[in-house]
């Protein structure tokens, strides 16, 4: 335990300065440390300052709210002096079983960006100071300035997520992915932009949609439910083709189903899906998969596709290794 990076990681999580990957560090550390150590980290803290920065109300309410449904006095942490009795008994549970937390970027005047991510391997829900709801699926981060109001109603994502817009038609909501922006009045849609994925797709359940070129707004196209349009990185190809929404946003119900689907699209998601690196060995590139996910484990995963087409597999930690026989 490095009792330095603790103490400054818990200092910078007061302050609102946390960053998503020092959070995931964080977690890590208040996970491993043991009663001494956090008693006394949680002490020389308190000595620093009799108070925490005040947060914005909205923030404040939601992240509030998240603690209340996650706090469960820990059995394991018998005995904490004090003050770090009672930080220890609201903090731990929030930083070892939270899926998601609040990043709050530098400040530009009285201007801050607020972002919420999800982990890998783990979906969260926010709602959006006009009442816009969006879940956001594993590895996903979404930013919104503090000066996000009805007027101003844009976001920023890098990964996938399922937006239920709240309609004004005076005012359209924005979500900017890359060099794509994706714009509606009120409607419900699902965005796949992961950074590192070739291309990007916008897909629509309800409502009207326009998708365009950030740089060349004249360039893009609108969409109908159960349209899907899939762009390049270079954003030189767009192809417009029908699809079932509904299977598109099965993962905000916590599900996965795959039709006709080439094997390594299916693993690439998978891979997000349980919060692994999955390496293939043999792979005829024309395997396809038919099936539906819901509750099953890695392993009866693996168990289902072996009865499909014949593997080995080993699962070492977050390490997943997939032979074809």
């Amino acid at each position: 335990m490095k009792e330095n990076l603790f103490k400054d990681l818990l200092r910078r999580f007061f302050s609102e300065k946390v960053t998503p990957s020092e959070y995931t560090v964080l977690r890590s550390e208040a996970e491993k440390a043991t009663d001494e150590i956090l008693d006394e980290t949680f002490s020389a803290l308190w000595e620093e300052t009799q108070e925490i920065p005040t947060m914005d109300a909205h923030i404040k309410s939601d992240v509030l709210s998240k603690i209340e449904k996650r706090v469960i006095v820990p059995k394991s942490r018998p005995s904490f002096s004090s003050w770090a009795k009672y930080a220890a008994t609201i903090l731990l549970p929030l930083l070892v079983t939270a899926a998601s937390f609040y990043y709050f970027g530098k400040s530009q005047g009285e201007e801050e960006l607020f972002t919420v991510f999800a982990e890998n391997g783990h979906k969260t829900q926010v709602f959006l100071p006009d009442g816009t709801k969006v879940w956001l699926n594993s590895d996903s981060y979404l930013s919104y300035s503090s000066k996000f109001n009805n007027q101003n109603r844009t976001v920023t994502l890098k990964g996938e997520a399922f937006f239920d817009v709240t309609k004004d038609q005076k005012h359209s909501f924005t979500v900017k992915a890359g060099d794509v922006n994706v714009v509606v009045h009120g409607t419900a849609f699902n965005v796949y932009a992961y950074p590192d994925e070739p291309t990007m797709n916008v897909s629509l359940l309800r409502g009207a949609v326009r998708v365009e070129n950030d740089k060349e707004k004249s360039k893009g196209v609108n969409l109908k439910p159960n349209q899907k349009v899939q762009i390049s990185k270079n954003l030189k190809d767009w192809h417009l083709a029908s699809c079932n929404a509904e299977l598109e946003c099965l993962w905000t119900k916590n599900m996965l189903r795959f039709e006709n689907t080439p094997a390594m699209e299916v693993f690439h998601k998978l891979e997000k899906w349980y919060g692994v690196d999955i390496q293939v060995e043999n792979l005829d590139l024309s395997t396809k998969y038919g099936f539906v996910l819901k509750t099953e484990s890695l392993k009866e995963m693996l168990d289902l596709i072996n009865k499909i087409t014949s593997i080995n597999y080993q699962i070492k930690g977050e390490e997943v290794t997939i032979r074809y026989r």
